[in-house]
C-alpha cells in the first residue's frame, strides 16, 4: 500500500522536547517546568470569567495591542505590585534615517499596527512635495523631524536633534522608545541571523548552496546579522556586500565585537564588503542604477529600487564585467524591498524622461 505521507514528512525526527516531558509526566515526583503548564487546576475566578465571556459571545480576536481595559488592568497591578509607573496611552518610537529612509517607513508602520506613536528623524530638505517614503510616512501617521543640513557631519546632526525631540517628548509625558538608524544593532541584526538560517536551507533545498550571497550595505545591521547567523550555523554560502553609502570598515569591526562579546560568537570577522560602486553617494538617481533596474524588471519581472538594491545590482553587473564574478558562478541576490524610492521626486523624474517615448496615445 502506497504510504500516503510525503518522503519529507516522514524523515522529520520527533521532537526530542516532547519525549522528556513524556518521561518526566511519568515520574512520581517530579515538577516540570516545560511547557509553561502549572501543576494545578486553573484557579475557579479565573475559569468563572472564561464561561461568562464565552456566554456574552466574546469570541473574536481583539486589536493588536490588546483589550483597553485589560492594558489599563496590567498597569494598574504594576503600579499596585511593584509601584512601577506606566501608560500604555503615551508610548512614542523614535528612529533616524534619511528623508526617504525604509526603515523609518516599516517603524511607522509597525508603530501604527501596535497603537505606538512614531517620530522618524531625519537632516536634509524637502521642496514641499511628499513622495515616496515621505507620502507613506504620513498615510501611517507617523510625524517626520526633518533637520535643515547645515554642513557639518550628519551624524553629529542627527543626534542633537533626536536629543531635542525626545527630551520634548519626555517632557510631554511620554514614554520614549530610540532605534538606531536601520535598526542597526545588536538586537536588529537578530532578525537578518533568523534570516540567514532561512537563506541556508533554502538553498540547500535548491542545490545551491555553494552560491554566494550579495547584499546592499547601508547602516551595516543586515550584512552583519547575515554575516554571523551564517557562520553560527557553518553555512557553505558565501557573503559580499555591495556598499551604498560611504563605508567604515573600523565600525563595522566595532560592530561585531559588541555583538560578539554580547552573544558570544566563537568565530572572527572575515568579512567582504566592496565599496567600488557607491557612485555618486547615497540615493543619488544614477544611469548605471537605473539601467539595473530595467535589466531586472524585464528579465525577471522583478522591481529594485534605486537606492539600495539597484545599486547593489549595478555593482554585481559591474563586477561580472570586470570578471570578479566568473561566468557561470552561483550568486544570490538579497532583496531587501524599498520599492517606494522609485517614486522620490529625484528618481521618478529621470524615469519618466526616459520612458515617456513608451506612452504612445490614440485617438
Amino acid at each position: 500500500m502506497r504510504n500516503p505521507l510525503s518522503d519529507k514528512i516522514v524523515s522529520i525526527q520527533p521532537s526530542g522536547i516532547r519525549k522528556f516531558f513524556d518521561i518526566v509526566s511519568e515520574m512520581k515526583d517530579a515538577i516540570s517546568l516545560g511547557v509553561g503548564e502549572p501543576d494545578f487546576d486553573t484557579p475557579w475566578h479565573i475559569r468563572d470569567e472564561g464561561i461568562y465571556s464565552l456566554e456574552k459571545g466574546r469570541t473574536f480576536y481583539t486589536s493588536n495591542s490588546g483589550l483597553k481595559e485589560l492594558r489599563e488592568e496590567i498597569c494598574n497591578y504594576l503600579d499596585r505590585r511593584y509601584q512601577v509607573s506606566y501608560d500604555w496611552h503615551h508610548e512614542t518610537i523614535v528612529t533616524v534615517g534619511g528623508p526617504q529612509t525604509n526603515h523609518g517607513r516599516l517603524t511607522a508602520a509597525v508603530a501604527a499596527k501596535f497603537g505606538l506613536k512614531c517620530i522618524i528623524v531625519a537632516v536634509g530638505d524637502t521642496d514641499g512635495e511628499l513622495s515616496g517614503n515621505l507620502l507613506l510616512d504620513g498615510i501611517f501617521g507617523a510625524r517626520v523631524v526633518l533637520k535643515h543640513d547645515d554642513g557639518r557631519d550628519q551624524d553629529v546632526q542627527l543626534e542633537e536633534t533626536v536629543k531635542k525631540v525626545m527630551a520634548a517628548e519626555l517632557k510631554k509625558g511620554e514614554q520614549v522608545y530610540f532605534i538606531p538608524m536601520g535598526g542597526s544593532d545588536t538586537t536588529g541584526m537578530l532578525g537578518y541571523m533568523d534570516c540567514a538560517r532561512e537563506l541556508d536551507a533554502q538553498a540547500k533545498e535548491q542545490q545551491i548552496d555553494g552560491a554566494t550571497v550579495y547584499v546592499a550595505v547601508g547602516s551595516m545591521g543586515t550584512y552583519l546579522g547575515l554575516y554571523c547567523g551564517l557562520k553560527a550555523i557553518q553555512s557553505n554560502l558565501k557573503l559580499v556586500g555591495i556598499a551604498v553609502m560611504p563605508f567604515d570598515m573600523e565600525k563595522l569591526k566595532a560592530y561585531f565585537q559588541q555583538a560578539k562579546e554580547e552573544y558570544g560568537f566563537d568565530f572572527d570577522g572575515d568579512f567582504h564588503v566592496e565599496t567600488g560602486y557607491i557612485g555618486k553617494g547615497y540615493n543619488e538617481p544614477e544611469p548605471r542604477v537605473r539601467e539595473a533596474i530595467y535589466t531586472m524588471a524585464r528579465h525577471e519581472g522583478i522591481l529594485l529600487d534605486p537606492c539600495y538594491t539597484g545599486k547593489m545590482f549595478a555593482g554585481v553587473l559591474s563586477m561580472i564585467k570586470e570578471k570578479k564574478i566568473k561566468l557561470g558562478r552561483q550568486v544570490i541576490l538579497l532583496h531587501t524591498g524599498g520599492m517606494p524610492g522609485l517614486y522620490t521626486k529625484a528618481h521618478r523624474i529621470k524615469f519618466e524622461n526616459e520612458l515617456k517615448d513608451q506612452i504612445e496615445i490614440v485617438k
